[in-house]
């Protein structure tokens, strides 16, 4: 049985790239073989497996509703569980039978704590791989969160310790690679690159999208992702608001949650936006329905990022056959390559206002790109499910060390004389 460690999506509603990563990889796994959730319970101080109300949670249909914020919230009937069994002395429940683990979300500093835990849990034959998703962190450590930058240096160190690692690009492998040269840490496992999948569009769910003006304000332009600062808001509102008020008419759709600690500025931007009364509505988070219609109601997509570890709404947009304006930032160079796109020359607000313009003022560029969306192939989740099962049945453990051994470093390089 493989245990899969999803402690921070089994107590969110947020349904950010990882969170659905994290959940279309568990839903489509289960359809295929034994496969168990596993959590560490900090009422508790215990792994275990996740227990219903949890795996509610990890359903990729958003039953429970729209999330307002990414953090977890534990609830009462859980904690109360918890609490008992800790004082009780009730240890699990814990699957006997484990044939390895695997750790698709960006691991909690409570979660890597308590990993010496959970390889006491397990027997010696069964191996600890994990998903590797961007360094952005690292990259940008000046617009990503305050607390994610503090732990990520130790999260990257802890993967090396582990027997193997399944970066979702080529880019995420080269750059994880990079970080543990960068650390100096030699005995690293095998990375391999098994890219993510998409839900594909449902032929039963044609709902019409939440309407937004009228057509002869321009072409529908959908942009989806998280308001924060790597994403690359401001300078798209930039680029939009040069091209209202040179007159030229479309209407932009925002689809995502602000990030709590860095998407303020981003939100006075839409509101600044708004009071001229220009064409554009945010959206914040929505239900997978909704996403569906307004995918489906847009005339192209802009992804416009400074930096990703694979870039899904690129994959959906072109699911849909709607072509997507995007930078070729990171994985986005890997995502833009084989049709669909229009790549973008640079992420400033200039280069963005020309593809845009580029792509509102010409049909038959659009027609062009949304005919080269049709023609490729689009790795769905039930792919990345079947991939991520062979790799983790194919993995051997390596030798456990200890945390001194594990972070065995390069010898210094001679001075150059």
């Amino acid at each position: 049985m493989l245990l899969v460690e999803l402690t921070h999506t089994s107590h969110t509603l947020a349904a950010t790239g990882i969170q659905q990563v994290c959940r279309h990889l568990y839903a489509e796994m289960t359809k295929l073989g034994r496969v168990e959730a596993i959590v560490f319970d900090p009422w508790q101080r215990s792994w275990r497996t996740a227990c219903a109300a949890e795996k509610i949670r990890l359903r990729p249909d958003g039953t429970e509703g729209v999330a307002r914020r990414k953090g977890e919230v534990w609830k009462t009937g859980v904690k109360i569980s918890g609490l008992a069994r800790r004082w009780t002395g009730i240890k699990g429940p814990f699957p006997a039978n484990a044939g390895g683990v695997l750790m698709p979300e960006f691991v909690s500093n409570r979660c890597l704590d308590a990993l010496p835990r959970l390889r006491a849990l397990l027997p010696e034959t069964a191996p600890i791989a994990a998903v590797f998703h961007d360094a952005i962190a690292l990259r940008f450590p000046e617009i990503s969160a305050r607390e994610t930058v503090e732990r990520f240096p130790r999260y990257v160190r802890e993967l090396a310790s582990l027997d193997a690692v399944a970066a979702v690009s080529e880019a995420s492998k080269v750059e994880l690679l990079g970080l543990w040269e960068k650390m100096g840490i030699a005995d690293v496992p095998p990375v391999v690159v098994i890219p993510l999948g998409i839900e594909p569009p449902r032929t039963d769910d044609a709902r019409p999208a939440p309407p937004f003006g009228e057509d002869s304000q321009g072409p529908r332009v959908l942009c989806v992702s998280t308001l924060e600062p790597r994403k690359n808001h401001a300078a798209l509102l930039d680029a939009a608001e040069k091209l209202w008020t040179e007159g030229v008419k479309f209407r932009l759709e925002l689809v995502g949650m602000a990030h709590r600690e860095l998407g303020a500025p981003i939100v006075a931007k839409i509101s600044e936006a708004e009071a001229k009364n220009r064409q554009i509505v945010w959206r914040g988070a929505v239900e997978n329905a909704v996403l569906r219609s307004l995918y489906r109601a847009c005339d192209f997509t802009i992804y416009c990022s400074l930096m990703e570890g694979f870039g899904l709404p690129v994959f959906e947009s072109l699911a849909y056959r709607k072509p997507c304006v995007c930078t070729t930032c990171g994985a986005l160079d890997e995502a833009s390559t084989g049709g669909g796109c229009l790549r973008l020359e640079g992420t400033d607000a200039c280069p963005i206002a020309e593809g845009l313009r580029r792509m509102i003022a010409d049909k038959a560029l659009r027609e062009k790109l949304a005919a080269e969306a049709a023609s490729r192939t689009i790795r769905t989740w039930a792919d990345y499910a079947k991939d991520m099962l062979a790799f983790s049945e194919g993995i051997r453990p390596r030798s456990r060390k200890t945390d001194a051994q594990a972070q065995n470093v390069l010898p210094k390089p001679c001075p150059s004389r």
